[in-house]
């Protein structure tokens, strides 16, 4: 009420001037504290980012080691990847012409299947790792996977690397078996339930801890 009568003879006095918020010295010490308030609040955030990236950077990639198995003079390859973590994955790839395009399905199967922003991934295909490097180009199918890799790492950390087959490497072993039983498993017609018995199995042959490196 009082406000509205000073608006309304505020004409009569010219030389005095109404706000319609007071404004004064605490005010300006409310102001002051918030900004600084907020700035403090904004540190605290950016250095938590920081340290969960810091955390982030430390932690050891995710190591994966994939493979391929394919019967002779048929098409379609097994396909297997396992984690030293133990958690895995088969399919079969019904299309796949070649060995090496099928070595490829199972890296490709890798990195989608495990969206970790680090990885490791291990095969024992040369040809596979070439065709990733761009030091070798293979037929329009085997380009077109490569390609779909390439996509799916952008952004992510992922390193590659050539381990030596049927060595004893525990991680390419069951990377091996699990394609083999994808395979077979097929052909025979064996129920998801079953084949998914089997590759627990599989995984479970394994020590523990796994390796986290090649």
């Amino acid at each position: 009420m009082l406000r509205r009568t000073l608006k309304n003879v505020a004409e009569s006095f010219p030389a005095a001037q109404f706000v319609d918020t007071a404004f004064g010295p605490f005010g300006v010490l409310l102001t002051r504290a918030s900004d600084t308030i907020g700035a403090h609040v904004a540190a605290l955030l950016a250095a938590d980012e920081a340290r969960r990236e810091a955390a982030l950077e430390a932690r050891p990639p995710l190591v994966v080691a994939t493979d391929a198995s394919k019967a002779r003079n048929r098409r379609g390859t097994g396909l297997g990847c396992v984690s030293n973590a133990g958690a895995h994955h088969m399919r079969m790839a019904c299309d796949a012409r070649s060995i090496l395009e099928g070595e490829l399905l199972a890296i490709d199967m890798a990195v989608a299947r495990f969206m970790h922003p680090k990885l490791h991934i291990l095969t024992d295909s040369r040809l596979a790792l070439a065709c990733i490097e761009g030091t070798c180009e293979g037929r329009p199918e085997i380009a077109d996977v490569v390609e779909r890799i390439r996509n799916r790492i952008k952004g992510r950390t992922v390193e590659f690397s050539w381990v030596r087959g049927h060595s004893g490497h525990p991680l390419n072993e069951v990377a091996d078996r699990l394609a083999v039983a994808a395979r077979r498993c097929h052909d025979a017609n064996v129920s998801p339930e079953v084949a998914s018995t089997i590759a627990n199995n599989i995984v479970a042959s394994l020590k523990n801890p796994l390796p986290e490196t090649a």
